[in-house]
């Protein structure tokens, strides 16, 4: 039994011993080195048993997000209203140039203006008009809306006493006039003084029409006196309302009160004022076409405020009776009655001329404003300085302007040449030896044609082909062409042996 048991346990004392002892000295170096190769692999993939947690919200940055977000918007506003302001504007005038601009039908000038004698139809207004005027020398009345017509009346029945007693009624009619006006008056004229009352209320009736197209502009300008303290002047002149659009209104009055002005304002009927700008001037004319807003007119001016009828000069003959509205005299609001004296009359500008209507009516340097005809329709622009001082009062014929009119509300520009001139016709070629042409009367300083070699007295007979004969046809052909166009110009210059044949190469400016 013992040797059966100790059988059983065939480890020995020896190797349970190496065994032991194999323990207490720790793996042996196979095992190390797995044991290593397995704690790099788990380094290695260390990260996959991290959690990922999420980041808590920040207020302080949630603050930051909401304000950077209003910023935007509002710096995406601010970029939109300067578009629409600024870009918008001047893309829509760009593209919408067809609607904005103005278009002054003209006016078809007559083969011959009828003499006074064959103006049949406005002979009894002629003849009225004539009575109006105060004494025998035709010096017109000047009529105010707030005059009563009364007064009005008895002036004229005072008139038609004097005329009647010069005119050879006799020294009983004389006696008779003397001692009842109404009879010598109704006794001479054939008119009563009920009928004066209603010719003046007419005429009053007719100015008024025409007043709501006028406007008063004032072009203020900042100086220095002796003692270096600001003060300012004012010069005021009439306009007229010529064209309405969506984002215009058109003004027509005169350069000299409104270029080189610091502020330009209009003053309605109603007194309001308004700032305008200036569109564009014509410096041979004088004259000027300014633009206000129409939301800036207030709306008792607007219901008060009407285009300017614009009528037909051409039809306009010598003793037609007219009517003068605007800044007469110095003041403002004046109506004054006449007739029409001349209407053969030019002024000559450079590359053009201007009819002009003379009439009977007193006026000075300082006289602006309207001619009106008896259908309230607008015949003439008065403009200051255009007569010396004291003279009757002038304006220009509007039939010859509007093409002026129209260009400086377009703000156009015109093609250039730098002379002044005057026709010779074939009667005149014939008295004088001048040939019949377009004859050169002066040269404007530094101009196109100066530079090209033209001199006084040249006779222009061609451009480019076309025949010239008259300043109108000069200026037709300039109006269809543009600045730096080259342009052919044959003229006749006289020499020692006569006149001869001489040919301009012109390189045209801008006016």
């Amino acid at each position: 039994m013992k040797d059966d048991t100790f059988k059983t346990n065939p480890e020995s004392a020896e190797e349970r011993e190496k065994s032991d002892s194999a323990e207490m000295r720790g793996p042996s170096s196979a095992e190390t080195s797995a044991e290593k190769t397995d704690s790099e692999t788990k380094n290695n993939y260390q990260f996959i048993n991290q959690v990922i947690r999420k980041k808590p919200r920040s207020h302080k940055a949630q603050v930051i997000r909401v304000l950077s977000v209003i910023g935007i918007g509002v710096a995406i506003g601010a970029i939109s209203a300067f578009v629409h302001a600024g870009i918008y504007p001047a893309a829509r005038r760009a593209f919408e140039a067809d609607k904005e601009k103005i278009t002054i039908p003209e006016d078809s000038a007559p083969e011959a203006q009828a003499s006074v004698s064959s103006s049949s139809e406005n002979t009894a207004l002629s003849s009225a008009s004539e009575t109006t005027t105060s004494g025998s020398e035709g010096t017109a009345q000047y009529l105010s809306p707030t005059d009563s017509v009364s007064t009005s009346a008895a002036t004229v029945s005072v008139s038609g006493n004097e005329s009647a007693s010069e005119s050879g009624s006799g020294q009983a009619a004389a006696e008779d006039s003397n001692a009842n006006g109404t009879e010598s008056a109704a006794g001479s004229n054939g008119i009563t003084l009920e009928e004066y009352q209603q010719l003046y209320q007419d005429m009053l009736k007719t100015a008024d029409e025409a007043k709501r197209s006028l406007v008063e502009v004032i072009g203020v300008t900042s100086q220095l006196d002796y003692f270096n303290e600001d003060y300012q002047t004012q010069q005021q002149v009439a306009g007229i309302l010529i064209a309405e659009t969506e984002d215009n209104d058109y003004i027509l009055t005169e350069s000299s009160a409104v270029e080189g002005s610091e502020n330009i304002m209009v003053k309605f009927s109603d007194n309001s004022m308004v700032q305008a700008a200036l569109r564009k001037s014509d410096s041979d004319t004088g004259l000027a076409v300014l633009t206000v807003a129409p939301s800036d007119i207030s709306e008792t001016a607007k219901s008060e405020l009407a285009v300017a009828p614009l009528g037909n000069s051409y039809s306009v003959h010598q003793g037609d009776p007219v009517l003068a509205l605007g800044n007469l005299m110095g003041y403002s609001d004046i109506v004054a009655n006449g007739i029409v004296t001349s209407v053969s009359n030019k002024i000559s500008a450079v590359d053009s001329e201007y009819s002009i209507l003379t009439t009977d009516m007193e006026g000075s340097s300082s006289t602006s404003g309207i001619l009106v005809n008896m259908k309230g329709e607008i015949i003439g622009l008065i403009p200051q300085n255009i007569g010396d001082e004291g003279t009757t009062i002038t304006a220009y014929a509007i039939s010859g302007i509007k093409a002026l009119i129209q260009r400086l509300s377009n703000n156009e520009t015109t093609a250039y040449l730098g002379i002044k001139g005057r026709e010779v016709t074939e009667s005149l070629s014939q008295t004088t030896g001048i040939p019949v042409g377009l004859l050169v009367t002066e040269v404007t300083q530094d101009s196109p044609a100066m530079l090209a070699g033209f001199k006084e007295y040249d006779v222009i007979t061609d451009i480019s082909g076309k025949k010239i004969r008259t300043v109108q046809d000069l200026e037709n052909v300039l109006l269809k062409l543009k600045a730096d166009n080259v342009i052919t110009v044959t003229a006749m210059r006289q020499g020692a042996e006569g006149y001869a044949q001489v040919t301009f190469s012109v390189t045209l400016g801008e006016k």
